[in-house]
Order: C-alpha cells, then structure tokens, then sequence
C-alpha cells in the first residue's frame, strides 16, 4: 500500500529528474556546444525562469552577457551571477564547472538544437505534472498512513492540537495552566502519575503581569524558568516594543517559536484575544483560531486556551457554557473545564468535557496554596496540589460542586419526582440511561438524585453486562444495596 512517505519520494524524484534535465541544458551551454547560447536565446527565456535554484539566476546571467555580445564562459558566468544575487552558494563556480562537464557533447549546431529541443519537452512534459498553486489535492485512503495521536499528556493534551481550559472567575484556571508548563519543564509526572516528555512552554497573557504573577506561579510549582518563555511583545520596523496581539501577530510567534527546538506547549491567556472580529460569530471565531491551530501543527506544540465562562448557565451543558460563539468549544479537540465549589471546604475539579480525539469524561480534585519563594521581599506564588481522581460523565461531576440553582426551587424537585416516578413505572432503567433522559428532560442531575430519595427510590445490580438500576419502592427487594 502506497504511503504519504511513498509520495513525498517520488515528488522528490519528480524533482530532481527536472534539475537533470536543466543541468543538461545548462551545461551544453556553458560547454559551448556550437549553436548552444544561440537557441537558448531564442527558445529558452520563457522556460529558464521557471528552472530551479540557483539555474534560473544562472541562465538569468547567461542571457545577460549574450545580449550584451560577450562569450559566455562557465567562470565568467560563475563570478556574475555570484554578483547579481548574494543567496547564490559560494561554491558556484565549482558546480557550474561539473555541470558542464558532466554534460554531453554534439558537434553541429543542428545537433546541438535537435537535443536541447528534446530536453526542453521533457521539462515541460515534468513540470506539467507538478502541483500547482491553488489546485486541489485528493489523498486516497488506501494511499494514506494511519498515525497515532502524539500525546504530550495521554488522553488531556496532545500535540500540534488546539485545547480550551474553561472555567469560573477563582478557579484557578491560569494557575491549572502554569502547572502543566512546570511539570513538562522538568519532565515531571502528570497527575494520573503519566510522565511528561521534558519541554518548552511559551506563555502569553492579557490578565496576568509575568514577573509577579506567572513566573511565581512556575516556581511554587517547582518549574524551571529556563523553559518558560514570555511573550513579552512585539518589534515595530523602527525596534521599539509594541504589545503582543494574537488576532495580528500570531505569523511572527510563529517564526519566534522555530528558536524553540523542543516547544511542547503554547498557552494563550485568554483565547478570545486570538479573534479580531465578533466572537459570538462561529465563522470568524474559527478563522481567529486557525493561526494557533497551524501553530499548534508546525511545532508540534499544545495550543492551551484560557477561557471564561457565560453568567448564569449553571444548568447547561458544559460546553455551551465557554464565552463567546460555540466555536470556541467546536473547534478545539479537547475541552478542560476549571470549577470551585460552592460550599468551603471542597477541592476544585479539572474535568474534561470534550475530547474529539479520546475519552470525554472523568476530572480530578485539586487545591489552590500559596508557596512562600523570598520571604524578605514577601514574594509567594499559586501552587496547585492535585488530589483525587475522578470518573463520570463531566456534567455530573460539575453538578456536585458547583452552585445548586434548583435546590430552593421546590416546583424543580416535583417536577423531577413527577418525572422519575413516570420513567419508573414502567421497568427498572440502567443509571446511564436515566441520566441521559434527565438531560433530555431538562433535569440536573444533582435534582433527580434528591428526587429518588424523596420517592425512596432503590439502587439494585442488574448483573455485570447492565450494572446498576433503579426501581421504585414496591419492587424491592430486603438486603440489596447500591449507590446512591
């Protein structure tokens, strides 16, 4: 089966079948084939300035010095061109030398004519063939690899992919951030114990001052500043330190970032800066993204996200809930959410509540702490301190921390128990499928969990291939248990 390595060889053969080719018209020239300068002159300007480097500069310099009536000699030819364009290599005349001595000698104008003709259709019969600016490319499956993802941390960031990091104002979401560009600065251990690969983050930020805020926050997670890079700003053509724009100047971080040899994360702090146009607009939050996202794929970097949260969708589902159009939950291929909870005394939570490109559930607690760093001058940083980890559908792990909307809403927890006893009625439903009718039905689930207590409602195990069930009381059965 034909691969894309396959193709790029045989476009690299393409290549240099062309370059042998103008090296033969070339050198006939330079050899001086008798009548070779001649019809070059008549039937070649059209083509040459097609050739390839640095061939088109040299046939450039050859009609040159044939219009102006001098002989044209492969080392006069050399010094010229090696005048008229400083990216000609140094090692031009001995190319040019070889070139012409590796080329065929005829000894007739008539003969020289018949075979340079003959090459210049084999060159435009190659170069016909190339791919063109502008033309659609089709790629066959059976033609294509299969490639694996490239996980920086599996399952949670991958690279040359976009992500958002979402969440409420206080929950740390920077300081979540922060933490991943720390344990990549020294090949640390993620969370979930999987180790990371040792790298480099750039970091820009529209909300937090580098050196009192971000740099701190490195350190009391025990990063290293070496491989934290700040966006600091950009150049004018006069030098002088303009502020860094992501929506305009994401081309030049890309050409900043080709410096970085080992760049495994890129966060952008927040990411609705990275959109010039209406951020409510799908189409043009999409065409603001695009950029990280190329940058994402020529470094081979995470692109991280900071995002913000919409006021009063506690209720919804998480990911219309992320600020601005859908797109910014859309286009990414992985969603982290960043929640607080509601009641002192709880952890927060990092849950994941999208992934294209692997599971799209499950979280872990974490806690916020201020790390003392140089106590003479009272300089402390936001550590993060990562606890439990969690498994479940992403919106029900949300319900159990965040703000209860419905809890003193008493019409919300009879409708629910209306609702419940309905879908009771008739059988004993698997958890799952409860939990996903509740969603259609517009019910949390932290409401329909107060529901079945209220009506009484049991949890019993339906063997290993349904798992847990619920049924209403009068089918119960004396000494089952489950989880409530």
């Amino acid at each position: 089966m034909a691969t894309n390595g396959n193709d790029d060889a045989a476009g690299q053969a393409q290549l240099e079948a062309i370059l042998d080719v103008e090296q033969r018209l070339v050198g006939r020239i330079l050899r001086e084939d008798p009548g070779a300068v001649e019809f070059a002159a008549r039937h070649l300007r059209a083509d040459a300035v097609s050739f390839q480097k640095p061939l088109d500069r040299v046939m450039a310099t050859i009609f040159a010095e044939h219009d102006a009536g001098r002989t044209v000699k492969a080392t006069t030819i050399a010094a010229r061109t090696i005048d008229s364009d400083e990216e000609i290599p140094v090692g031009i005349c001995e190319y040019l030398r070889s070139v012409a001595e590796a080329s065929p000698t005829t000894i007739s104008p008539y003969d020289t004519a018949k075979q340079m003709r003959a090459d210049q259709r084999a060159w435009r019969s190659l170069q016909s063939s190339l791919p063109r600016p502008g033309s659609i490319e089709l790629v066959r499956g059976d033609a294509a690899d299969l490639q694996p993802i490239d996980w920086i941390w599996p399952g949670w960031l991958a690279a040359g992919k976009l992500h958002v990091l979402a969440g409420q104002v206080s929950a740390g979401k920077t300081s979540v951030a922060i933490s991943f560009a720390a344990t990549i600065s020294v090949g640390g251990c993620f969370p979930d114990g999987a180790v990371a690969p040792l790298g480099d983050t750039i970091v820009w930020s529209g909300e937090d001052d580098f050196h009192d805020s971000i740099l701190p926050r490195l350190l009391a997670n025990g990063g290293n500043p070496a491989r934290l890079h700040y966006v600091a700003g950009r150049r004018d053509e006069y030098g002088n330190l303009q502020p860094f724009d992501p929506a305009k100047d994401m081309d030049e971080l890309v050409t900043a970032a080709k410096t970085l040899s080992n760049l495994k994360l890129v966060i952008i702090d927040p990411v609705v800066s990275a959109v010039s146009g209406d951020s409510n607009k799908g189409a043009e939050v999409r065409r603001g993204l695009q950029p990280m996202v190329n940058l994402g794929v020529r470094r081979k970097a995470a692109i991280l996200g900071i995002s913000h949260l919409t006021k009063g969708t506690t209720e919804r589902d998480p990911i219309e809930r992320v600020t601005g159009s859908l797109a910014f939950a859309a286009a990414p291929r992985i969603v982290l959410y960043a929640a607080r909870p509601s009641e002192p005394g709880q952890s927060r939570r990092l849950v994941r509540t999208k992934s294209n490109i692997g599971p799209d559930c499950g979280g872990f607690e974490y806690d916020l702490h201020q790390v003392a760093l140089d106590g003479d001058r009272g300089i402390s940083g936001q550590g993060v301190k990562w606890g439990e980890q969690l498994a479940g559908d992403a919106r029900a792990l949300l319900a159990e921390l965040e703000p209860k909307t419905e809890r003193d809403d008493p019409s919300a927890l009879e409708r629910a128990k209306t609702w419940l006893a309905e879908l009771l009625g008739t059988g004993s439903p698997a958890v799952p499928f409860i939990q996903a009718m509740a969603r259609k039905a517009g019910h949390s689930w932290s409401t329909v969990q107060r529901a079945k207590n209220a009506l009484g409602v049991e949890a019993v195990k339906l063997g290993l291939t349904v798992g847990w069930a619920w049924r209403m009381p009068k089918a119960s059965r004396p000494g089952e248990d489950g989880p409530h």
